[in-house]
């Protein structure tokens, strides 16, 4: 059985002393809790964390993704699901641009890695073009990039 996170306070205010030391914390204690479930789990679980709150949930996932790249580096296997886990939250907020753009780097990443073919590249590519509007419509057209 896995723990079930408790709602966060909003990360961007601070702790109740004034300080970011409470954010810097809160993050750190999300991360790890997060880091121990299933990588199924995780997207929800850090949208649990911030109570439900997509705006929120994407400021902690860019929070997470810089810690991560500074410390994994940018093609890691969890920086990239982060990065994915980021792309899903602002498609959810029509943060279509952003996401988009997110997307490009994981499939880039994928496709180098594992082939066009792949089924994670292929998954990458559908999400992108969900997050442009036209979903399926780019395999041919972003696979010869």
């Amino acid at each position: 059985m896995h723990r079930v996170l408790r709602p966060a306070a909003p990360l961007g205010g601070g702790s109740s002393r004034g300080d970011d030391g409470g954010v810097w914390q809160r993050l750190k204690q999300i991360v790890g809790e997060v880091a121990e479930l299933p990588s199924g789990e995780r997207d929800t679980a850090l949208i649990a964390a911030c109570g439900g709150d997509f705006a929120g949930a994407r400021d902690l996932h860019r929070e997470v993704l810089a810690t991560q790249e500074a410390t994994l580096g940018g093609e890691d296997v969890l920086t990239l699901s982060t990065e994915l886990a980021l792309a899903n939250v602002l498609a959810e907020l029509a943060e279509h641009e952003e996401a988009a753009a997110r997307y490009r780097e994981v499939h880039e990443v994928y496709r180098r890695r594992y082939g066009e073919e792949h089924s994670r590249t292929l998954v990458v590519l559908d999400s992108l073009a969900s997050a442009l509007g036209n979903p399926g419509a780019l395999r041919g057209e972003l696979a010869a990039l």
